[in-house]
């Protein structure tokens, strides 16, 4: 049984469809972890992502001697987005606890070191290229949500895999074995069932992502047209 009261430091990686977060003690070795849903508001929304953020907060904190806690989040892109998001953590915390927000490109590039230039892929529900020169320069390709592109994402193969399954319902592409997989797990009767299932109101990124397994599936099937979208 760990020993919460050892923990000083929270780390938190605030994905489209995961939120992990890590205790750490003051030789930085985990303590202990806990884990939600997605916590990117562009997502999931700002109340669930407020409620996953709480969810992995609040175990980690208890009876601990929590000094600092950082939250890299997908999602952060403008000043906007992290004033919003420094305010939803702040309220989940004392005021005595320091806290440092960061897009979680920027703050997976601080775990390779201090030294620059130095640059980091990411690619899981979203994807993005980030990258620091030596004279503090930044430069980023990507994360721009699944519906403009976020190539190699999760989020953009599971989109690609719907579109694909939407035109073979309407017979200008073949039905095979990834259409069938997706029509199978998204429960669809007919084409215009598809809107209905992914976007209700709101553009279900989680849901979408959770289509790009499929695709490997029928890639390792010989279906054609995940072949064409893995190799593409």
């Amino acid at each position: 049984m760990h020993d919460l009261r050892t923990g000083i430091a929270i780390g938190i990686d605030g994905g489209g469809t995961k939120t992990l977060g890590i205790l750490v003690n003051a030789e930085g070795r985990e303590v202990s972890r806990a884990q939600a849903g997605g916590a990117n508001p562009w997502d999931v929304g700002p109340e669930a992502a407020r409620l996953a953020l709480q969810s992995v907060i609040e175990p980690l904190l208890a009876g601990g001697s929590v000094r600092a806690v950082c939250l890299g989040s997908a999602g952060i892109d403008r000043e906007s987005d992290l004033i919003a998001t420094e305010k939803s953590l702040r309220a989940l915390l004392p005021s005595t606890i320091a806290i440092n927000v960061r897009n979680d490109a920027a703050a997976a590039l601080g775990i390779v070191g201090p030294k620059r230039p130095a640059m980091v892929v990411i690619a899981g529900t979203g994807s993005i290229s980030y990258g620091e020169s030596a004279d503090g320069k930044v430069v980023r390709v990507g994360g721009h949500g699944a519906i403009i592109g976020d190539a190699g994402s999760a989020s953009a193969l599971g989109l690609a895999a719907i579109r694909h399954t939407a035109n073979a319902y309407d017979g200008s592409e073949a039905r095979g074995l990834l259409a069938e997989a997706v029509i199978k797990s998204l429960k669809l009767r007919q084409a215009s069932d598809i809107v209905l299932r992914i976007q209700h109101p709101n553009f279900d990124v989680p849901l979408v992502a959770s289509i790009a397994p499929l695709v490997e599936q029928a890639y390792q099937a010989g279906d054609r047209a995940a072949k064409a979208l893995v190799e593409l």
